[in-house]
């Protein structure tokens, strides 16, 4: 047999399984990439909620002052 051709084919066999590895590599880190996506998406949703439910609080409580303000003897 050829030397050359068992190098070659030795040569075309290492590269494959290293571009297999990238590409499993990459999967990965997109699989990786997509969950802390995820994650943001919770923690933004949530921080939103804690946000309108502190301003929905602080609505109330600035109708309960003014209330007590017209309530309130001069």
């Amino acid at each position: 047999m050829n030397p050359t051709a068992t190098t070659t084919t030795s040569s075309y066999s290492s590269f494959r399984t290293d571009l297999y590895k990238d590409v499993n590599t990459l999967i990965e880190e997109r699989n990786q990439i997509k969950i802390g996506y995820t994650v943001l998406e919770r923690e933004t949703s949530a921080l939103k909620q804690q946000v309108a439910n502190f301003e929905k609080m602080e609505q109330q409580r600035q109708r309960a002052e003014e209330d007590k303000r017209k309530v309130a003897p001069a």
